[in-house]
């Protein structure tokens, strides 16, 4: 039973350690999903100065292969609240598709981190990659 028991509480723990690292609970926002206040933070973990000077910030235009990406960052209390998409590869319909699900991924993840340092995601590289120079020379700016 001892065995039992302790094999389920080292499960519990990694599974939780996994879903801590996972969905950014260490860092001072939660995921947040499409329509959400993405500026809810936990106060224990908010860095009250923020690292941005607040307004809207445009990065740079960049190619992505099947067409170029171009983002609006939108900073607050010297955090990041919102990036907006001004323009994404969608000419083609795997486009569409594949940025579809992509572009979501990459507003929530890039808010979350609080910086452009995000993952690519998968399937969607040269978008992820645009995104990601796009969003940091717009970050920049707001330094």
């Amino acid at each position: 039973m001892k065995k039992i028991f302790l094999s389920i509480l080292t499960i519990s723990a990694f599974a939780f350690y996994v879903a801590y690292q996972r969905m950014g609970w260490g860092s001072s926002t939660l995921p947040q999903l499409p329509g959400q206040n993405p500026a809810f933070t936990f106060p224990a973990f908010s860095n009250v100065f923020g690292n941005y000077k607040d307004g809207r910030y445009q990065g740079i235009s960049v190619d992505a292969y099947y067409g170029r990406v171009e983002v609006l960052a939108i900073i607050e209390g010297g955090r990041i609240v919102d990036i907006e998409f001004l323009d994404y590869p969608h000419e083609q319909p795997t486009s569409k598709q594949i940025n579809a699900e992509a572009v979501p991924m990459l507003e929530i993840e890039a808010i979350v981190a609080q910086s452009a340092e995000v993952d690519i995601v998968s399937g969607a590289t040269q978008t992820s990659r645009a995104f990601k120079e796009s969003l940091a020379s717009a970050l920049a700016k707001a330094k």
